[in-house]
């Protein structure tokens, strides 16, 4: 019989049966840095916050947050078996890249006083967003027709697009 907080998630992507656990504090995780977030700026758009707080308080909640995200996917991780806990981990890995860069930034930008960019929190920025790709396209789904080829071809069109304009705005400027 199934617990009214499992979600059964294999009958729509046709997997063996799946249980998320049946506690959720995810959930108001979410709730909570929800709030949080509302309250800084709301604080920003009353001025509450001095200019050169903003950044620190603003970074901070990043890397927090992001802790965070790690935490819960981790916990999902945990729960689940099979191709679907391999595509977790490797988004758990994702997350991980991306916190690194937005902790290493907030070291940068908050505690040495220095601007971050470019710095080693680019890296790790440019780590996660192929890692991220990885995971949703090894994401378990059932064969509904579609060609991989296709679709491979179509996400190469996306990333030599995006590769050639942040090159053109952000990285050869940069350089010169």
């Amino acid at each position: 019989m199934q617990n009214s907080n499992e979600v059964s998630i294999n009958q729509q992507i046709g997997l063996e049966e799946t249980k998320l656990p049946n506690y959720d504090y995810g959930f108001w995780l979410i709730v909570f840095f929800s709030f949080v977030m509302l309250f800084f700026i709301l604080a920003q758009v009353l001025r509450l916050i001095e200019k050169d707080e903003i950044t620190l308080v603003g970074n901070s909640l990043k890397t927090v947050i992001g802790i965070v995200g790690i935490i819960m996917s981790y916990s999902v991780t945990k729960s689940l078996e099979g191709d679907l806990k391999h595509t977790w981990k490797i988004l758990t890995w994702a997350y991980i890249f991306n916190t690194g860069g937005d902790t290493i930034w907030y070291y940068y930008a908050s505690i040495l006083n220095e601007k971050p960019f470019p710095s080693w929190a680019d890296v790790s920025f440019l780590i996660h967003y192929p890692v991220m790709l990885w995971a949703l396209l090894s994401y378990p789904t059932k064969n509904r027709g579609f060609d991989k080829k296709k679709l491979i071809a179509d996400i190469s069109i996306v990333m030599v697009s995006g590769t050639t304009l942040v090159w053109y705005f952000i990285i050869n400027p940069t350089i010169t």
